[in-house]
């Protein structure tokens, strides 16, 4: 089980330079294209240029692209509202101390940092990929955009942004489903069931 601490959710964000009542929409993954971090940073840009100032986007990973990406942040103008934090060892803080997750991925198998997320309490962003967004329910854990559509994703967050009742609604379902379904416990006991009827077939 994902404990939630949000105790620190001040502290935390003073150290990684966001204020306490923005919205934080954290990242997790690889610093790669095939995990749409360009997207995501075309996405804040777009945000930035409509005069959007109290949304920041928050990214932990490592990866030897991570320089292009903050080159393109800085280049498209939304340098002050992304924060590019590498290869981090606590994750579980950061997530306690975000609003909203974004996986913009190109595809997943199974992404188990949708599943953290959820496990968070927090609304996904995922694109409408099936491998990506399978696990989300649109409007019920997270929402669902078009996939590479700035538009799309940008209108997501504002709902996100305007909304802190529905966001917070998400974020509970989010967690309830989680860990309702995908936990250790319940894949032991589909397994077992899985064994017993092929035992008695």
């Amino acid at each position: 089980m994902f404990p939630l601490d949000t105790s620190r959710r001040e502290a935390i964000r003073q150290a990684i330079n966001v204020p306490k009542d923005a919205l934080m929409i954290v990242l997790v993954s690889r610093a790669s294209y095939a995990k749409g971090l360009d997207f995501a940073v075309k996405v804040m840009a777009k945000l930035r240029m409509a005069g959007t100032t109290n949304i920041y986007a928050v990214h932990c990973g490592g990866g030897t692209e991570l320089p292009e990406f903050e080159t393109l942040a800085d280049n498209l103008g939304a340098a002050d509202q992304f924060r590019f934090l590498g290869a981090r060892d606590d994750v579980h803080d950061i997530l306690c101390a975000a609003d909203a997750a974004f996986h913009p991925s190109e595809s997943e198998a199974m992404s188990l940092a949708i599943l953290e997320f959820m496990c968070a309490a927090l609304p996904v962003l995922v694109p409408d990929r099936p491998s990506v967004s399978q696990t989300v329910e649109h409007e019920k854990t997270g929402l669902i955009y078009r996939h590479q559509d700035e538009d799309s994703a940008v209108g997501a967050i504002h709902r996100l942004s305007q909304n802190r009742e529905f966001r917070l609604q998400l974020g509970v379902t989010a967690r309830a489903r989680c860990l309702d379904r995908y936990t250790v416990e319940r894949a032991n006991a589909d397994f077992e069931r899985l064994v017993a009827t092929r035992l008695c077939a």
